[in-house]
């Protein structure tokens, strides 16, 4: 199995961001093609579900 707590950190990092200072525009585009790859790499490693993929990855498009 996997460890949750690991898990957690992960989609954390992933998604990370909401009370950080933010980036420029330059700067933030590329923390949100790392944060979405970091994402995709989760669900290709069945970490996480097809529903937390989306979820998560709709809350980092809204940044954009």
């Amino acid at each position: 199995m996997f460890d949750e707590v690991a898990l957690m950190n992960d989609i954390n990092a992933a998604s990370a961001g909401a009370g950080a200072p933010r980036p420029t525009r330059e700067g933030a585009d590329k923390t949100i093609e790392a944060r979405l790859s970091s994402l995709q790499q989760l669900k290709a490693k069945n970490l996480i579900s097809e529903q937390e993929y989306q979820q998560r990855r709709a809350e980092i498009l809204k940044e954009v």
